[in-house]
């Protein structure tokens, strides 16, 4: 679907919605999947309706959706490009569609994870197939794989559900005696990048972590030690790390752990202050990707745009938040993921 396509009736059906609900002046942010019909900067859903509106949103686009961008190029790049039908036609995607899980496992080689089995509510909360990959994402990293997921039919191969992908690659490299050099290059990227980054998205449901997430993200491609995957990874930040847009970043300073962070949120939006309000485009800055903290992986020297969570608070309100961190007024996940099945 192109930009804006579909867009201008489904924020109108937004607008609609809110006012019925007379939630106009206080809703404050956007949860939606990664898709340019809802994110596009130009012409996107939430763009059209802060035009409704009159005024500035948070947009948090899903995590999640960001985080198979990368193992989707990974894997193009890699093993080969996606065909129609939900086929691959590289050599090791040729296979992902076949049962390979009903074969018994080779001693395959551990591959290292920082993936740490997550907290008892969370495992709860994983649907099947992502306790699969929990669980082959660590049985790789420990060299065995638990006998109750050895046999353990995943999801289907398409390429619209990119976790189950990364499964049965997985699981292809359990049963695979002498893996080519680019499997090993993808289960690599996917025990040290992609999964890791999925759980702690999974487990963080404040959306003013994100740039603590980006920036965990963006240092496990660093030390992949991998010039063309970590190339991958910070051509999709660049693009789709919606955490780092002006209004989310100050807002993410503001509420953080580290008064030098609150400070620094407080000046500039006393500077943004000075000047008439503007309806920006929602686009990302260029990306300092040799930071050393996720608080320096954006200038806020130029963002643009007052965090729509602090244009009621008084000057004075926010200065309070600096000498003592607060809490976020609103609460708004890191992901649009919302029912999940349990796994039997």
């Amino acid at each position: 679907m192109k930009e804006g396509t579909g867009a201008k009736p489904t924020a109108e059906a937004l607008h609609k919605v809110l006012k019925s609900f007379k939630s106009e002046q206080t809703v404050k942010a956007v949860v939606c999947d990664n898709t340019p019909v809802n994110t596009g900067h130009a012409g996107g859903v939430v763009v059209l309706l802060e035009k409704l509106l009159g005024r500035k949103l948070h947009k948090i686009g899903c995590l999640l959706h960001f985080n198979e961008l990368p193992l989707r190029q990974v894997i193009k790049q890699l093993d080969g490009p996606t065909a129609a039908g939900d086929r691959w036609t590289g050599p090791v995607g040729k296979h992902l569609h076949e049962d390979v899980y009903l074969e018994t496992p080779v001693k395959f080689k551990a591959i290292a994870s920082s993936l740490q089995r997550p907290r008892e509510d969370i495992l709860s909360d994983l649907s099947t197939d992502q306790r699969l990959l929990l669980e082959y994402v660590l049985a790789i990293h420990n060299g065995t794989i638990p006998n109750r997921f050895v046999y353990h039919r995943p999801g289907p191969a398409v390429q619209s559900r990119w976790l189950t992908t990364a499964i049965r690659l997985c699981i292809i490299y359990t049963r695979t005696l002498e893996p080519t050099p680019e499997l090993l290059r993808i289960i690599k990227f996917i025990q040290q990048v992609y999964a890791p980054g999925w759980f702690a998205i999974k487990q963080n449901n404040n959306f003013l972590k994100g740039p603590i997430v980006v920036f965990d993200i963006l240092q496990a491609a660093l030390q992949l030690n991998d010039i063309e995957c970590c190339q991958i990874v910070r051509d999709k930040i660049q693009s789709w790390a919606f955490p780092l847009l002006s209004d989310n970043f100050l807002a993410s300073l503001l509420y953080s752990d580290r008064q030098v962070d609150r400070r620094m949120a407080a000046i500039r939006i006393a500077q943004l202050r000075e000047k008439p309000p503007k309806m920006t485009l929602n686009k990302i800055q260029p990306v300092n990707f040799d930071a050393t903290h996720w608080s320096n992986l954006i200038s806020i020297s130029t963002t643009d745009t007052e965090p729509a969570i602090t244009v009621d608070l008084s000057l004075e309100d926010v200065e309070c938040l600096v000498e003592q961190p607060g809490e976020c007024p609103i609460s708004c996940p890191l992901h649009s993921q919302v029912s999940l099945k349990k796994i039997a």
